[in-house]
């Protein structure tokens, strides 16, 4: 006679919010790492930058600034300056 006992037993449990628990308690830091440990590409991206303007004026003067024209300068001519520094 054995003094052992085999046992088969079917168990169920949720893996989503197993998942979830580790998620939150993972920092982003080592979030990012085991992606890229898996080979996977993360992108950190700047946060959106949001201006506005209170009249077509100050959005031209704007635009002027950052494609480094005169301010005298007409909407078409501005526009194309803005193409010719577009990739």
């Amino acid at each position: 006679m054995s003094n052992y006992v085999t046992v088969t037993a079917e168990v169920e449990f949720d893996m989503e919010d197993y998942i979830d628990d580790i998620l939150e308690k993972l920092s982003d830091e080592e979030l990012i790492k085991e992606l890229e440990d898996r080979e996977f590409v993360v992108y950190e991206t700047a946060p959106l930058l949001q201006i506005e303007f209170n009249n077509p004026a100050d959005l031209k003067r704007h635009l002027c600034d950052i494609a480094n024209a005169g301010y005298c300068i007409s909407n078409e001519e501005l526009i194309n300056e803005i193409k010719l520094k577009l990739p």
